[in-house]
């Protein structure tokens, strides 16, 4: 009798790591799913009346990995190249531009979830507007950027941080003043967490290096060399 209630107990055990792995793989592949679509819908809805619904709406469209080749089909990337010039399409992004200058801090988690479907120069230009507007809503950023952590790599968070104008391409001390002045804007916030303390020694590091004479940390030299998109 106790020989069978252990092999039930064992089969019970098998099924039950069996389940959870076939849950695991459902969820790692719909992580990579969108209804491009209905982002393009969305993405216009929320440039055109932008509110946290509307936000929220575009943010619960968009993927919650890093879109890459191998992840999707031959015609799901053709549709994702799609939707990626049509939401960088030069006017809507700078209305973009705009909705991020005003700090809320749902409209900087459609840019975060914007970075999972972007390529390497996208994802430049996109870590530059959400880095610009540190110094202005230093809270709010990190209030997003605690909020989507999970969905965020870390050589992501450190292309939002780090990426600077390109005003200062070749002025490295104008480089190390913008970034001191979002390291300043951070540690002055009343925001309390861990994505404070990690924000603050990315900026450090970085500024650390330029102020020993360094053109620039091993991440932005290295840009190109990030994930293939």
């Amino acid at each position: 009798m106790k020989m069978k209630i252990f092999i039930l107990l064992c089969m019970s055990g098998i099924l039950l790591i069996q389940g959870l792995k076939a849950e695991n793989i459902i969820q790692q592949k719909n992580d990579y799913i969108a209804d491009w679509t209905k982002i393009q819908i969305a993405y216009d809805h929320f440039l055109i009346n932008p509110s946290t619904t509307t936000a929220n709406t575009i943010s619960g469209l968009l993927p919650l990995r890093k879109l890459m080749m191998g992840k999707i089909d031959n015609l799901e990337w053709k549709k994702k190249v799609e939707t990626l010039d049509y939401i960088f399409n030069p006017k809507k992004i700078m209305q973009f531009k705009k909705l991020i200058k005003t700090g809320q801090a749902e409209y900087y988690q459609v840019g975060f979830r914007m970075l999972q479907i972007t390529d390497a120069a996208n994802s430049e230009y996109l870590s530059d507007i959400l880095g610009v507007s540190i110094c202005d809503h230093p809270v709010q950023f990190l209030q997003a950027l605690e909020a989507n952590r999970s969905v965020l790599e870390n050589y992501q968070i450190e292309g939002i941080l780090l990426m600077v104008p390109d005003l200062y391409a070749d002025d490295v001390p104008g480089q190390k003043k913008e970034l001191n002045r979002r390291y300043l804007a951070i540690k002055k916030s009343n925001f309390k967490g861990e994505m404070k303390t990690k924000c603050l020694k990315i900026l450090k590091n970085e500024i650390d290096i330029r102020h020993e004479g360094g053109d620039g940390s091993r991440y932005l030299k290295n840009w190109g060399q990030m994930p293939i998109y």
